[in-house]
């Protein structure tokens, strides 16, 4: 397969070709970071304590215990 590619320059029109396969890789796009807010951040902290403080206890109890604390500290 050829290719021709044409380019546009100051000085002109310059049109090279090449043969052979070309390959075309995929572009990879970073994807937006999300920003952290106020209550995740306080969530995170009051979470982290309780965790420290009640090792035992499920997820399910930690975190409604978390998102209470966090409710009320507004």
């Amino acid at each position: 397969m050829t290719t021709t590619i044409i380019t546009i320059s100051d000085n002109g029109v310059v049109a090279s070709s090449s043969s052979g396969e070309t390959t075309s890789e995929p572009v990879t796009v970073k994807p937006k970071k999300r920003r952290k807010t106020a209550y995740q951040a306080k969530y995170g902290r009051n979470f982290r304590a309780l965790k420290k403080k009640h090792p035992r206890w499920s997820f399910k109890t930690l975190t409604t215990k978390a998102h209470k604390m966090t409710r009320s500290q507004k």
